[in-house]
């Protein structure tokens, strides 16, 4: 499981409306890939990270998430402040997967709005960096 598989299954457990399925499309969070629907959705998109050094045990990592909903926004802007919550300052925990996230740290503190969708649905991100722990390396 990458970082961004892991986030989207701890947000469908630790938010409350929302829901993954690694398996199916019946929850409204997803990965790397907005559906046509539902109109409310959530999305963990993989992003670069810096590099890594060859020295320590853990990894620099990132990863955004991207919230739609339909005309209006007010559920997006709502579960972003959701998501924002439950990420922000998190620490030592771990990930559904079993990667150990030493923290995750918001890089913007309010909602940054795209584009609206093909459907005219709002969309809006937020971004995260993170550390995880990785193998001893020699």
């Amino acid at each position: 499981m990458y970082i961004a598989d892991q986030i989207a299954a701890y947000l469908g457990s630790a938010v409350e409306g929302l829901a993954y399925s690694e398996t199916s499309d019946e929850g409204n969070v997803f990965v790397d890939f907005f559906p046509s629907s539902p109109d409310r959705a959530v999305v963990v998109f993989t992003t670069p990270g810096p590099e890594a050094s060859s020295k320590l045990p853990y990894d620099p990592s990132r990863f955004q998430v991207a919230f739609r909903s339909e005309a209006g926004g007010v559920w997006a802007t709502s579960m972003w402040n959701r998501v924002y919550q439950a990420l922000h300052s998190l620490r030592d925990v771990t990930l559904p997967g079993g990667t150990f996230l030493v923290y995750a740290l918001a890089m913007h503190s309010s909602p940054f709005r795209l584009d609206d969708d093909m459907n005219g649905r709002p969309r809006y991100t937020l971004d995260f960096r993170t550390e995880v722990l990785t193998e001893e390396r020699p």
